[in-house]
């Protein structure tokens, strides 16, 4: 933004504003991207505010705008002139600005640590959407949060207990020969794939069947005291789940400590 203000104080300068030039950001975006108050100007003209806004408005309107301006629109409202930007010169500025390796670095974090804790998808589930939008928020922030120089330290709450794995443990366990079954599953994505029908079918049957729904809850309490009949089970398909969500992770380009 310093580099659009810069250029919108280069087009003022030209066409005769030589006062003092302070841009601020409008309260709503229907108002335009900047603004510019014209009280001080007024004051050292002698003017009212009002008519020093007009009389800008009318010196900038021709002049201002064409194809390859950064400003779109200009209007006067009140004792404020708001400057409406030419999005796509304001994202080449943008991305210009952006290239260069120092942008927004400063020292302001230097010895300070946080830790931020974001994409917790659960286990033994489909890594959907809002996982999606939460992991990459949150590395986006880390990013942000490391470029003022804090150490940043990465956490993840990946659910791996809870009602969900309990549901999805009693679908396998439906299945026949579901050990042999499991057995001949190589691939990461066919794994999930058979995660996902066996929970689909046991919250169903969950919300379908109170004798079921008592054999989930059973399975649940188990998977919390680490009971020998489903401790394998639990271990083998949550691997799969840390191993579909790590493949994710890398796509994104985001790591966990």
């Amino acid at each position: 933004m310093s580099q659009i203000t810069r250029e919108i104080r280069k087009i003022l300068l030209s066409i005769g504003v030589k006062d003092k030039i302070i841009f601020s950001v409008p309260p709503k975006s229907e108002m335009g991207d900047l603004s510019l108050a014209c009280f001080e100007l007024a004051k050292e003209k002698k003017k009212n505010p009002v008519e020093a806004a007009k009389e800008i408005l009318k010196l900038v309107q021709d002049d201002i705008i064409d194809k390859g301006s950064i400003v779109e629109k200009v209007e006067a409202v009140g004792p404020y002139v708001n400057f409406y930007l030419n999005s796509s010169e304001a994202t080449k500025m943008v991305l210009a600005e952006v290239k260069d390796k120092n942008f927004g670095k400063s020292k302001i974090g230097k010895k300070k640590k946080i830790m931020v804790e974001f994409a917790h998808p659960n286990t033994h589930k489909a890594f959907h959407i809002g996982h999606l939008r939460n992991a990459i928020t949150g590395e986006s922030i880390v990013r942000i949060l490391e470029n003022v120089d804090y150490k940043v330290i990465r956490a993840n709450y990946q659910g791996d207990v809870g009602m969900h794995i309990a549901k999805c443990l009693w679908g396998i366990l439906q299945i026949e020969d579901c050990r042999l079954k499991i057995a001949k599953l190589k691939a990461v994505d066919e794994k999930v794939k058979f995660l996902g029908g066996a929970y689909v079918a046991g919250s169903k049957a969950f919300e379908d069947n109170e004798k079921v729904k008592e054999e989930i809850i059973e399975i649940n309490d188990k998977i919390y005291s680490q009971d020998k009949t489903v401790k394998k089970l639990y271990q083998i398909t949550r691997k799969w789940s840390l191993e579909y969500f790590d493949k994710i992770y890398k796509r994104l380009g985001i790591h966990f400590d």
